[in-house]
């Protein structure tokens, strides 16, 4: 929406035509925009559908094993989700990739045909050139976690949670807070949830299930920049210390704060401004992203964002 009025904004007119919530509809379309669009629409699925583990009863050690040799060293459950479709695509003996992994063949054939369908809605909306998600086109930088790292935050923005206490032993668990929580535990599903260290104390989420504790299901760790570059704002501030001391920051939104001096939370500000402009541009006057190298594309990833 645009002011007091109910006009849709560009992006706003894409999102409704989705067959998915606003969160995974915006992700594909980034996805679509900065030429990652397999694992981010492997994720826009998961997330949309389901993950295709079972759990056998007993079993349940065993399936989370699996789950972190997926996932490896990114920290990320939506990363581990889009590794499981990639290796059950490239895999030649496909039932038994499924029996091995504690997987579901008809979820991931489902999987797969979502991908299908959305890529063609993207194709039809002029985002792409083709409607193949594997076209080499559409994925220049699918092989740049850093940056599917910050499309999968662009989505999911709000939904962040600083962690404030790291596990330190098998009889602690990493405590997060959020803008509205401030006692969160990763779920013992998420494979985040024996984690020791992180490369930054953000996470961002898609499910937050509320018992005798808030759990998040499933979270991604995410840089500072990536929530500069894809929250509400860049905004430079002064924070007054108990002691008197101020310190010059930059911030996302009243919850996401960093300290920060001046001229770099200027070239931040420049930065997101600049990145702002070229989404808008893509938004409202749909077209395939080129790319005739591989300086070609935004590579924000560099950045380490």
């Amino acid at each position: 929406m645009t002011g007091n009025t109910e006009v849709l904004t560009p992006l706003g007119f894409h999102l409704a035509q989705l067959p998915l919530d606003p969160q995974t509809g915006k992700m594909i379309l980034m996805g679509a925009i900065f030429g990652c669009l397999d694992p981010v629409l492997s994720v826009a699925a998961s997330l949309s559908f389901k993950d295709a583990f079972m759990v056998p009863l007993g079993k349940e050690k065993q399936v989370d094993q699996v789950k972190l040799e997926f996932g490896g060293s990114t920290k990320s459950d939506h990363l581990m989700l889009a590794n499981v479709i990639t290796d059950y695509y490239n895999s030649r003996e496909k039932q038994a990739f499924c029996w091995d992994n504690f997987i579901s063949e008809s979820v991931m054939k489902m999987l797969l045909s979502m991908k299908g369908q959305l890529a063609r809605h993207l194709y039809n909306k002029k985002f792409l050139r083709s409607d193949n998600f594997l076209a080499d086109q559409a994925n220049v930088n699918s092989n740049n976690e850093s940056l599917v790292r910050a499309i999968i935050c662009s989505g999911l923005y709000p939904n962040v949670a600083k962690i404030r206490k790291i596990k330190k032993n098998d009889y602690a668990d990493t405590v997060l807070m959020s803008s509205t929580d401030r006692r969160i535990l990763f779920h013992p599903k998420s494979t985040l949830s024996g984690s020791r260290k992180f490369p930054y104390p953000w996470v961002v989420y898609h499910l937050k299930q509320k018992s005798s504790q808030t759990f998040l299901y499933d979270a991604t760790v995410v840089s500072p920049l990536s929530l500069l570059f894809f929250g509400r704002e860049v905004r430079q501030g002064i924070e007054t210390l108990s002691g008197g001391q101020r310190l010059e920051t930059v911030s996302a939104d009243g919850f996401i704060t960093f300290n920060c001096d001046v001229r770099t939370a200027a070239l931040v500000s420049r930065c997101r401004l600049a990145l702002d402009s070229v989404i808008e541009e893509k938004v409202s006057n749909p077209s395939p992203t080129s790319s005739t190298s591989n300086q070609g594309t935004i590579q924000i990833g560099r950045a380490h964002v």
